[in-house]
């Protein structure tokens, strides 16, 4: 009886191991199939359409109250002339804080009484937010104690750019298959995967005026009648990796 369950045993392991070797060895695994893969880059142009001024105003006073007064007064002197270009509800309040001052007279702390700083930040849109741009930076000397910290130009969407991008990627990495193709004496075969690699990210760039490097006092602007920013144009890059197959 062992020996009849023994042999049934054995017979049962051979069906499984032919069946295993036929599924294997005779069902295609895409690996085997004969392909190229190539990354493709691709580039598209786009021209920022906002701006973001960011600034910082300070004052020193015997009193916090005073300290604070004294900013509220240069914003205040700042909004009338944000009215005028019509863009006085962009200014947003970032920060604002009061601490006490001190100086160093011999070795010796001395209380210079507090200081208060605050930092707004002013965003820009629209088809002369460029033009609005430059006004306000011949705007801000006039408030007194302003340090422009940054101006970053940025695009309201990245959808068009990309797909114009990813399309260019495409094309390139196709090129590229074809010439293999060719050279290794197949045709070009259709998509077996793809995959995008793309540099896609919210899209900020930060421009940095000489007169504002180290933060310093914008009074030079106030002479000037060029313009302190210029948008350019930037480039939105893609990366695809495609495999084709080879026939």
């Amino acid at each position: 009886m062992k020996t009849m369950d023994r042999l049934l045993l054995l017979v049962i392991a051979g069906v499984l191991a032919g069946t295993y070797y036929f599924t294997n060895s005779h069902v295609p695994s895409p690996v085997e199939q004969k392909s190229v893969s190539v990354v493709g880059v691709g580039e598209a142009s786009a021209t920022p359409d906002q701006l973001t001024i960011t600034f910082s105003v300070s004052q020193t006073g015997a009193t916090t109250q005073a300290a604070q007064k004294l900013v509220n007064q240069n914003i205040d002197t700042l909004r009338k002339g944000l009215s005028e270009l019509g863009v006085s509800e962009q200014l947003k309040t970032e920060a604002f804080r009061t601490s006490p001052d001190y100086d160093w007279e011999d070795g010796d702390r001395v209380s210079l009484g507090y200081q208060t700083e605050a930092t707004y930040s002013i965003k820009l849109a629209g088809a002369d937010f460029e033009k609005k741009g430059n006004q306000i930076l011949q705007l801000l000397p006039e408030i007194g104690n302003v340090e422009v910290d940054s101006t970053v130009y940025g695009l309201s969407s990245l959808d068009k750019p990309k797909l114009e991008a990813r399309e260019k990627a495409f094309e390139n990495a196709k090129m590229q298959a074809e010439q293999i193709a060719k050279l290794s004496g197949k045709k070009l075969g259709k998509v077996l995967a793809i995959s995008a690699d793309s540099m896609d990210r919210d899209y900020e760039r930060p421009y940095y005026p000489m007169a504002m490097m180290a933060k310093s006092s914008v009074a030079e602007l106030a002479d000037e009648t060029t313009e302190v920013v210029s948008a350019g144009e930037e480039k939105i890059s893609a990366q695809l990796e495609v495999v084709f197959v080879l026939e």
